[in-house]
């Protein structure tokens, strides 16, 4: 974010001036963490005696109160100027600095190709709706990160079939037929993009011994032929075309590709890199532990779109105005969801994209790129809807949606000596994940998403019957929610607008309260062994984690030190921690003695029962997981079990006697063509 400029046509009065990030935090009843993320995501009004993220810092409070009221503004006020007509695009600002020059290439591009944008179709105030919805051809295979062409009659996707190894770039009519594979490699070669003439498409290749961290941008002619290399790229490792939409965008003008960064070190923002020249330019900057991808550029080349990602399960959409020198980027989103790639209406008046849990219910939503009217549902939208890709064809303006739907059951394996009786539990539609299982060993609490039933967290009893909707009004978890040791409480870590917060929810009615508030994120916590307090660890806006926190539910949080965890969990009266690292290791802590017991599956795969600390261990991408336990008295670990390909959960019963997790049974995924109207 840029720094902020004062008025100095009057003079602020002493009293007024806020002159540390310490002083500004007290006048907000906020930590300092809290007001830096502010200031990076929410404008908060915060100037610099230099210009360097470095310098002293100072706020006025009239700026700050000022500040206050927009944010807490009703959705009146969202409405246009009165001088500002409806049905009209406002006037053209003057653009300015190094942006001018390749803005104003692109919108007389964009102009000259597609006329004026308010004529045919027309660009105008009212959202567009969806005027009907049809399934594409189901080819063989996984059809990924859909694009449709300028002019809506082809879509390009990556495509892997039964007989392929990777992802292979393909391109097919809607109207029919069978796809055309353009590319042939040994990686996977995904994330197209169409030129604005439709002449030429950029994809990103993989190479296999590169894993999944680095790739090619390469460019090549719409119907195949010589391929460019334009870079070589840093892939956001927190989004992924399989379900988020492309990586790449064009400029209006066709100059240039915006892209993640050109390389490893170069930061986690968007980059715009000349497709002749290779010349690299920074235009986003999330700040640390945030990412941004997921571009996309109005047909007029004013507005870039694109989803910053807040934590692991929840993305926002952004909107940064390309043509002013300095702009910082407007959070169109603020749902404590998981948003999908965005994607702009032909006349570009309107960023259209989905949001909702990631593998739940979802919306799709028009927004305006300023941010200043309240997003608009768009009515009719197919379920399970991901990424959106739109023609700029204004006589028929249309979208290709991907749609994906994951079916996920709860298991229970029965310990038997050193074999294991493996049975299903529960069966419903849609993902039923992470169980928790309670101190008596008589229920199960468990997330259920995206089956139609209510989502939330629900509880059912030890072999998965009579289950039941135990709180709705909460957002994606985080990790397994954990049962009080009497029984009466879950605490869970769950998303909300803000960022990522501790609940707590009474077993029996599940009324819920949270324990913790502002835009940090709280990984899943854990009880102390009294039950009288919660311990779970505080990321910054870094997302590193802070200090442990000792959370009472009745009262505020406290911190405790414990370096680098950001789990913690006593076990038993030993005296010993079972603690969890960000790089998912766990190990047991004793009189001041740090014993490695494993790398986890999860960060919260790991339970402490009894005198033992039980635990799911990561065998790679190539061996599923081994559920092993560490006996704290004689210090000794075994394998319980070789399980199956474990989705998210991990828990164990109360003696020790089961292990109960969850399952992908089955994915599926399809494209959808959507007409567009008025």
């Amino acid at each position: 974010m840029p720094d902020q400029e004062a008025d100095d046509s009057l003079p602020s009065p002493p009293h007024d001036i806020l002159q540390s990030w310490k002083e500004i935090a007290a006048y907000l009843n906020a930590t300092e963490r809290s007001a830096q993320r502010w200031e990076q995501l929410e404008g908060l009004p915060v100037h610099r005696q230099a210009r360097s993220r470095r310098a002293a810092v100072y706020a006025y409070k009239s700026e700050i109160e000022a500040w206050r009221r927009r944010r807490s503004e009703p959705p009146a006020a969202f409405q246009p100027a009165p001088d500002e007509p409806e049905d009209l695009p406002p006037p053209p600002a003057r653009p300015s600095g190094r942006r001018l020059a390749w803005w104003a290439a692109g919108a007389a591009a964009a102009l000259l190709a597609g006329g004026w944008m308010w004529l045919g179709w027309g660009r105008s105030a009212e959202p567009p709706a969806l005027v009907s919805a049809k399934p594409l051809p189901d080819w063989p295979g996984l059809a990924v990160s859909p694009a449709l062409s300028p002019d809506g009659s082809k879509i390009a996707f990556g495509w892997r079939t039964a007989t392929s190894a990777g992802f292979a770039l393909a391109v097919a009519d809607v109207a029919g037929g069978e796809p055309r594979v353009l590319t042939d490699s040994a990686g996977n070669e995904t994330s197209p993009a169409w030129s604005p003439n439709g002449s030429r498409l950029a994809y990103c290749r993989t190479a296999a011994e590169e894993g999944s961290r680095v790739a090619e941008v390469v460019i090549l002619p719409a119907e195949g032929g010589p391929e460019k290399v334009l870079a070589r790229v840093g892939i956001p490792t927190r989004f992924t075309p399989w379900s988020f939409g492309s990586y790449l965008a064009w400029t209006a003008d066709g100059s240039a590709l915006i892209t993640p960064p050109p390389e490893r070190g170069k930061g986690n923002g968007l980059f715009r890199i000349d497709v002749e020249t290779g010349q690299a330019q920074p235009l986003t900057e999330p700040g640390p532990g945030l990412r941004d991808g997921a571009p996309s550029v109005s047909p007029d080349g004013r507005h870039l779109a694109f989803l910053r990602n807040l934590t692991p399960i929840q993305t926002d959409l952004y909107a940064l105005d390309l043509q002013t020198e300095g702009a910082a980027p407007v959070r169109l989103t603020r749902e404590g969801a998981w948003a999908g790639p965005p994607t702009f209406t032909p006349d570009s008046a309107f960023v259209l994209a989905t949001t909702g849990k990631f593998s739940g219910a979802r919306r799709a939503l028009a927004l305006e790129p300023s941010g200043r009217r309240p997003p608009v549902e768009l009515a009719g939208a197919p379920e399970n809807l991901y990424a959106l890709s739109a023609s700029r064809d204004l006589s028929a303006p249309r979208l290709v949606g991907f749609q994906g739907r994951l079916d996920v059951d709860l298991y229970r394996a029965v310990l038997e000596g050193t074999d294991a009786h493996i049975e299903k539990l529960l069966t419903m539609p849609g993902v039923q994940g992470m169980p928790a299982i309670s101190p008596d060993g008589s229920r199960i609490a468990f997330e259920s998403t995206g089956g139609g039933q209510p989502e939330g967290l629900w509880v059912a009893n030890r072999d998965g019957e009579d289950a039941r909707p135990l709180v709705t009004a909460i957002g994606m978890l985080g990790g397994p929610a954990a049962w009080s040791p009497d029984g009466r409480t879950l605490a869970a870590s769950a998303t909300d607008a803000e960022g990522q917060h501790v609940y707590a929810v009474n077993a029996n009615d599940g009324a819920i309260r949270a324990l913790t508030a502002g835009p940090e994120r709280t990984f899943p916590p854990r009880w102390r062994a009294d039950g009288a307090a919660l311990l779970f660890s505080t990321a910054d806006a870094s997302l590193l984690p802070q200090p442990l926190s000792l959370a009472y539910p009745e009262g505020p949080s406290e911190s405790v030190s414990r370096e680098e965890a950001v789990m913690l969990e006593p076990v038993g009266a030993t005296g010993a921690y079972a603690m969890v690292s960000n790089s998912r290791d766990l190990t047991l802590h004793r009189d001041g003695v740090s014993e490695p017991l494993a790398r986890l599956y999860w960060r919260h795969s790991f339970q402490a029962a009894g005198e033992a600390v039980y635990f799911l261990r990561h065998n790679g991408r190539r061996r599923p997981p081994t559920a092993e336990v560490h006996d704290v008295r004689t210090g000794r670990s075994r394998v319980l079990a070789q399980l199956p390909w474990v989705w998210r959960g991990f828990a164990v019963s109360p003696d020790g006697s089961a292990i109960y997790f969850d399952r992908l049974e089955a994915e599926s995924a399809g494209l959808t063509l959507l007409e567009l109207g008025r």
